[in-house]
């Protein structure tokens, strides 16, 4: 009978801690890789959500304006002035991706990372008019541009409503 000694069954091989040692670090690997893939999608979702966020509250502020304005003096495809109960003039201007709006000029930053801004003057008969004695309605469309990882593309979505003059 052979007998064993106690000395070979105490420790691991060089061979088995290699193996181990080899299969912790792609399993550490995979795991960071999953991570980063992870926070990568919510960061873009983040990121996509707060442009987002910013189209519609655009939207939302301009309906609200509107809604309190006694009348539209000027109108343009992308800028809009209102007078209020107040006697101040609103201003909202559309440049550059970004949204500009003030009391008298639009000096002031509302919203940016906005691809384009539409304002459509409508008449009492949802007829577009430019004469600013006729303006009832006013139609707002909010674009934006989700840009996306390679292969290169973009996202685009666009936002409506409607402002209604309640003093018409």
């Amino acid at each position: 009978m052979k007998r064993t000694s106690l000395r070979h069954k105490l420790g691991f091989t060089l061979l088995e801690m290699t193996v181990t040692m080899a299969m912790l670090a792609v399993i550490a690997t995979s795991s960071m890789a999953l991570v980063r893939t992870s926070y990568a999608a919510w960061s873009r979702h983040h990121q996509d959500n707060e442009i987002r966020q910013s189209a519609t509250a655009l939207i939302r502020h301009l309906e609200r304006h509107i809604r309190q304005a006694i009348a539209v003096q000027a109108t343009s495809h992308s800028g809009l002035s209102l007078l209020m109960p107040n006697g101040d003039t609103l201003v909202w201007e559309y440049n550059n991706g970004e949204v500009q709006f003030g009391v008298g000029t639009a000096t002031d930053l509302l919203a940016s990372d906005i691809s384009y801004l539409s304002i459509v003057s409508l008449s009492t008969a949802s007829v577009p008019t430019s004469d600013v004695g006729l303006i009832h309605t006013i139609y707002l469309g909010v674009g934006i541009d989700l840009p996306r990882p390679p292969p290169a593309y973009v996202s685009s979505e666009t936002f409506t409503g409607y402002g209604h003059l309640r003093s018409w």
